[in-house]
């Protein structure tokens, strides 16, 4: 994105420009998401499996 298309006449940020990061960050915030859910099944998983040694 260039400066120019960042700013209107009245050096507001545009909306478009708004929508457009508020889009970027709904697109990372979900992909944070599916990663934080699959660490946690990961450590569940190898505490199953420690779980497991332990009792061997």
């Amino acid at each position: 994105m260039n400066k120019e298309k960042q700013f209107d006449k009245n050096n507001q940020v545009s909306e478009q420009y708004y929508a457009h990061i508020w889009r970027g960050l709904y697109q990372s915030e979900k992909k944070v998401r599916r990663n934080l859910i699959q660490s946690i099944e990961y450590c569940v998983q190898l505490q199953r499996c420690l779980g497991m040694m332990m009792l061997i």
